[in-house]
C-alpha cells in the first residue's frame, strides 16, 4: 500500500507487469520515478539491495533537496535493472533525459513510440497545417487559441520552439519521416504520424 492507503500498480495508474511486452522498461522507470516522497524510503528498503547507509543518505536528500528526486531516480533505475537488466535501465534513463530536457531527435521513431505510448495522436497522409493539427489533437480548443498559444511560444515541434501559424506539417519535418512530437508546455505531448 502507498502512504495514502491505495494499492500501487493497480487500476488508478494501470497495471504494472514484469513482462517488457506488457510494461516497457521505460514505463516501469517512469512509474517509479513518480513515487511520492512519503513512499520512497519504504520502497528503497523493500525493493532494492541498497545498504542501510545508502538509504539513509537518500532519506536526507528527500528532505533537504526533494526537487532533485534523487531517491526516486535511484529506485526507478534499480528496479528496472533488477527486472530487465542494466542495459534496459540505462536506456530508460537516457530516454527520460532526452524526452524531458534533451534533443528529441536523439531518439528513434521506435523509442519515441515507447516513451509516448498513450498520448493523443493523429495519423495524417499528407501535409496539414499546424493549426488544424493542434485543434484535431485537442492541443488547442480552437484555431484562435492555437494561434495565441503559438504566438506565446507555448508549443515545440520535435523539441524546438515553433511559432509560425502557417507552418505545414509534412514528412520532411518528421523523425525518420514518420513521426512528429508536439509538446505544449512542459508535460503535454502529442504525436503526429505519417
Amino acid at each position: 500500500l502507498k502512504a495514502d492507503g491505495t494499492k500501487f500498480g493497480k487500476s488508478a495508474e494501470g497495471t504494472l507487469w514484469l513482462d517488457a511486452d506488457l510494461t516497457s522498461p521505460y514505463a516501469l522507470y517512469q512509474y517509479f520515478l513518480n513515487t511520492m516522497d512519503e513512499d520512497i524510503i519504504h520502497y528503497l528498503k523493500v525493493f532494492t539491495f541498497l545498504s542501510q547507509k545508502e538509504i539513509m543518505s537518500y532519506e536526507r536528500l528527500v528532505f533537504e533537496e526533494p526537487h532533485l528526486r534523487a531517491a526516486q531516480k535511484r529506485l526507478a533505475y534499480e528496479l528496472v535493472a533488477i527486472i530487465h537488466g542494466k542495459e534496459a535501465a540505462n536506456e530508460a534513463v537516457r530516454m527520460s533525459e532526452v524526452l524531458f530536457g534533451g534533443t528529441i531527435r536523439e531518439l528513434s521513431y521506435q523509442q519515441l513510440k515507447i516513451c509516448l505510448n498513450g498520448v493523443p495522436s493523429l495519423k495524417i497522409d499528407e501535409s496539414k497545417s499546424l493549426i488544424d493539427v493542434l485543434v484535431a489533437l485537442r492541443a488547442a480548443s480552437s484555431k484562435r487559441e492555437a494561434r495565441e498559444l503559438l504566438a506565446k511560444g507555448s508549443y515545440s515541434l520535435n523539441g524546438e520552439k515553433v511559432s509560425d501559424p502557417d507552418l505545414l506539417l509534412e514528412p520532411s519535418l518528421a523523425i525518420e519521416s514518420k513521426l512528429l512530437v508536439i509538446r505544449r508546455g512542459k508535460k503535454n505531448y502529442y504525436l503526429v504520424e505519417f
